[in-house]
């Protein structure tokens, strides 16, 4: 789409000197340690698969002057490298971690302003169905 995964419109509009201008700097900074190493592979290379079926907490995006939405605290999606490795990549923009449980039974806590890349096992999570 454009943009790199973690990357959120409200983040831009809620940038100002004062208050989360170190969030957004240090998000930033994660999300392209991403994709300089261990996404570098899925993210600039590989192709976009099905994301998977998921249970995560849901946050209050504010939209200035329009009313909020209810979205996703923690936004994933799912790629596979050019070798056939597959792999979500999941990022939180709270200040805060969220542990998500992934299809396979496997709990991952991704840590507040940042990325996390999670190897999936080939033809055992949802992306397949």
């Amino acid at each position: 789409a454009g943009l790199m995964p973690g990357l959120v419109w409200d983040w831009f509009t809620q940038i100002q000197p004062d208050t989360r201008r170190e969030e957004a700097l240090t998000m930033l900074g994660n999300c392209s340690r991403l994709y300089r190493k261990e996404g570098l592979d899925f993210l600039l290379y590989g192709r976009m698969l099905k994301p998977l079926h998921l249970d995560v907490p849901q946050r209050l995006l504010e939209l200035g002057k329009q009313p909020s939405l209810r979205v996703p605290a923690v936004t994933h999606s799912v790629w596979q490298a050019p070798d056939g490795r597959v792999a979500a990549l999941f990022f939180n923009p709270e200040r805060q971690a969220h542990t998500i449980r992934l299809p396979d039974g496997r709990s991952i806590t991704v840590p507040p302003l940042d990325a996390t890349l999670i190897a999936l096992p080939e033809g055992k999570n949802e992306r397949d169905r």
